[in-house]
C-alpha cells in the first residue's frame, strides 16, 4: 500500500538522518577535545604557566609525539624566532623531561624571546626539581623583565616559602593575589604561609576565599581545618577535616 510504503521510506530517512547527526556531533565532539588540548598544550611565549589539568595531562602524553614532531621540524627550519623552542620546552617540561626542557628555554633565550617568560619556566623546572636557590633567581628576572605576570610572584612565594623566607613569601604572595585575584592557588598559598607565622585567622579568611573560588579543593579545607583547631573552633574544624577527607576519595 502505498502510505505504509512512504511510511516505511519515512522511517529509513529517520534513521539515516539520526546516524548523520550522531556521527557529527560524536566527531565534533572530539574535534572540540581536541582544540582544548591544543590550547592547553601547545603554549606560546604569552603564556602565565597555570598548571594544566590532570585530563589535559593525560591527553598530552597520548599527543606528545605528534607535537613535538611538529615542534622538531620547524626547530629545523632554522627560522624560529625562539618560540618553538619555548613551546616544546614547555612539553618536555609537562612530561618532567627537566634536562631537554632546560636546554630549550637556554636556545629560546640566545635566539631572543620574551625574557620574561623563558626564566618564568626556566624558575618552574628548577622549582619541580626542588631546587630552589637556582629557581629563585630565575624567577627574580622574570619579575624584573615583567612584573605583571601573577604566577611569577606566587612561584616566588612558593620557592620563598621552602627556603623558609616566610616574610618575603607572604609579599610575595599578597602581590600575585593583587594581579590576579580569582585563582584559589594563590590564596591557598598565602594561606599556609599565614598559618605557619601563626596568622589563624588570616589563614582562614584566605582558605575561606580559595574555597569560594575552588569548591573542590581539599587542601584549603585541610588548611582551614587547621587554623580552626588552632583558634578553638573544634566543630568546625571537624567538618573542614571531613569534607577535605570527602574529596581526597573522589
Amino acid at each position: 500500500m502505498p502510505g505504509l510504503k512512504s511510511f516505511a521510506s519515512f522511517r529509513r530517512l529517520n534513521k539515516t538522518v539520526f546516524f548523520t547527526c550522531f556521527v557529527f556531533l560524536a566527531l565534533m565532539s572530539l574535534w572540540v577535545q581536541a582544540f582544548l588540548s591544543a590550547q592547553a598544550l601547545e603554549a606560546d611565549s604569552n603564556n602565565n604557566y597555570q598548571p594544566i589539568s590532570s585530563d589535559d595531562l593525560i591527553h598530552l602524553k597520548e599527543r606528545a609525539p605528534k607535537i613535538l614532531d611538529d615542534l622538531d621540524k620547524k626547530v629545523a627550519q632554522r627560522n624560529d624566532n625562539g618560540n618553538s623552542y619555548f613551546r616544546r620546552a614547555f612539553i618536555y617540561y609537562q612530561l618532567q623531561e627537566y634536562p631537554r626542557a632546560l636546554k630549550d628555554c637556554d636556545q629560546a633565550l640566545k635566539l631572543g624571546l620574551d625574557h620574561a617568560n623563558v626564566h618564568l619556566l626556566r624558575g618552574e623546572i628548577l622549582f619541580a626539581q626542588n631546587k630552589y636557590k637556582e629557581a629563585l633567581p630565575e624567577v627574580q628576572l622574570s619579575i624584573e623583565e615583567n612584573n605583571s605576570i601573577a604566577r611569577a610572584y606566587a612561584l616566588a612565594a612558593e620557592i620563598n616559602n621552602n627556603l623558609k623566607e616566610y616574610a618575603k613569601a607572604l609579599q610575595n604572595s599578597s602581590r600575585a593575589i593583587e594581579l590576579d585575584p580569582n585563582t584559589a592557588r594563590y590564596y591557598e598559598i598565602r594561606a599556609d604561609l599565614a598559618y605557619k607565622v601563626e596568622q589563624y585567622l588570616r589563614c582562614i579568611t584566605d582558605t575561606t576565599k580559595a574555597i569560594e573560588l575552588s569548591p573542590q579543593s581539599k587542601t584549603a579545607y585541610l588548611l582551614r581545618s587547621k587554623a580552626e583547631l588552632a583558634v578553638k573552633d573544634p566543630q568546625r574544624a571537624k567538618l573542614d577535616a571531613e569534607k577535605a577527607k570527602e574529596l581526597s576519595k573522589k
